[in-house]
């Protein structure tokens, strides 16, 4: 047995590598006589930090932190200074200012100690890991767009020329309508079943909209520790489980699932548990990401 879907995240815009990647995929599963599905992934409009690797950075360091959109493989550790990493972000010098709380991801935060329009400086306040690709968030908020961004709609055009069969899309509570009107034109004709990706927690009425008016959920939980205590993240997957379930709709859940698998070659006691607690709960399916990327696994 293996996996029963590919989730494939549109992080660029090489969609010839995609497409040879999906025939790939189709190809082996066939060769096996097995059945599987692929579902792209549609990212959101979110701040994002760009670094060559996963970067361990102390608290008091400094950093030195390109903005715009610039490439992240220009920058590389400075060989002069020995406080001073370059890494990018894609924000521009004008959207900060001094004395504003930055986060990457989950885990490191700082404060940002000087601007210019090519570069900020920034002095972290604790120990830890800065992940490639993690979300940035400015004073709490990590949305650089609110509708539809030009790299969406790219994305959105060349699912339309696949024969995919998911796509997962992070949408807007105030403008659902339209951007559910918008995705559903450039995909008519089509057979790919559109799921809602679950990023915060939601009043009761636009989560089960959202749910009517799609094909499925995906409770993302690693956006979710920045967007809502973590003591509610447990509870409120319950409750979006129970929701999805009450109206015959598949819901899968995604972040940090087996998450010990990065380092560890099994899985925790919480981890495991936090499994058989999605299974009994009645959950479709995990999402598993860089957890089963490692070689021991």
């Amino acid at each position: 047995s293996g996996m029963d879907i590919a989730r494939i995240e549109l992080l660029h815009h090489n969609y010839k590598a995609y497409s040879t990647l999906i025939e790939r995929l189709y190809e082996v599963a066939s060769s096996m006589n097995a059945i599987i599905a692929i579902l792209l992934e549609v990212p959101a409009n979110n701040r994002t930090v760009f670094v060559p690797s996963d970067y361990t950075v102390e608290k008091d360091r400094e950093l030195t932190i390109a903005v715009g959109k610039r490439n992240n493989q220009e920058f590389k550790e400075s060989e002069d200074e020995d406080d001073k990493m370059f890494i990018s972000i894609n924000v521009l010098g004008s959207e900060v200012c001094e004395g504003q709380t930055i986060i990457f991801g989950d885990e490191v935060s700082g404060e940002i100690i000087s601007v210019n329009p090519e570069e900020i400086r920034v002095l972290i306040k604790n120990d830890g890991i800065i992940y490639n690709r993690s979300r940035v968030y400015i004073n709490g908020s990590c949305k650089y767009a609110v509708n539809f961004s030009e790299i969406q709609q790219r994305h959105l055009d060349f699912i339309a020329t696949t024969n995919v069969d998911f796509i997962t899309f992070v949408f807007s509570k105030e403008q659902f309508s339209e951007e559910l009107a918008i995705i559903q034109q450039k995909l008519v004709g089509k057979e790919i079943k559109l799921l809602c990706k679950i990023e915060k927690q939601l009043e009761n009425e636009y989560l089960y909209d959202f749910i009517e008016k799609t094909n499925g959920i995906v409770i993302a939980r690693y956006p979710m520790g920045s967007e809502m205590p973590i003591e509610r993240i447990c509870t409120y997957q319950k409750e979006v489980i129970a929701a999805c379930r009450q109206r015959a709709k598949p819901v899968l859940v995604s972040g940090h699932v087996l998450g010990s698998l990065r380092s560890l070659p099994y899985p925790l006691r919480a981890d495991a548990c936090d499994v058989y607690n999605g299974v009994i709960d009645g959950i479709d399916g995990f999402i598993l990401s860089s957890e089963i990327l490692q070689e021991d696994n």
